[in-house]
């Protein structure tokens, strides 16, 4: 059994500045005191935690970001953020474009970015709400298959009971 024992401090704050706008920030730090890698193993391949669990364990870092949200009117709401976090793999190494592991561990810095339009559609459905949203990611990492750039769009038809 493998055991991993993590320190984290989060600090959020928010404010509002007027009726319709308001500011939020955070920042976390995560340090790991003592840690292990999970994997399994098949023929050709290793695969570790962070791979097929997201574990947030295997790394640590810090992490800080900013959100501005307006309301329009009752109903509809828009918010704009951006965040930036830093991710030391404890156990993982990076690896190069051939899979071939390097003799430093995986290190990534990344920066986010989004903007999202909800609109509440509580005189249809009491709880139903649409919204409209973009994120931008850009990962930088020492390992060639976690350094990318992703652009995300996505409309979502939601219901909150």
């Amino acid at each position: 059994t493998l055991e991993i024992l993590q320190a984290k401090l989060y600090l959020q704050l928010g404010q509002g500045i007027t009726n319709e706008l308001g500011f939020s920030g955070f920042a976390s730090l995560r340090k790991n005191l003592s840690g292990g890698n999970r994997y399994f193993n098949t023929i050709d391949y290793i695969y570790y935690e962070e791979e097929l669990f997201n574990d947030v364990y295997s790394s640590d870092g810090m992490a800080a970001g900013l959100s501005l949200t307006y309301l329009f009117f009752p109903n509809i709401v828009g918010k704009v953020a951006g965040g930036y976090e830093v991710r030391n793999y404890t156990d993982l190494p990076a690896a190069d474009e051939n899979g071939n592991e390097l003799d430093e561990l995986r290190m990534d810095n990344q920066f986010s970015a989004g903007t999202s339009l909800e609109f509440g559609l509580s005189k249809i459905l009491s709880g139903l709400y649409l919204s409209l949203n973009f994120n931008y990611i850009k990962n930088n990492s020492n390992d060639y298959y976690y350094d990318y750039t992703n652009q995300v769009y996505a409309i979502t038809l939601g219901f909150d009971f």
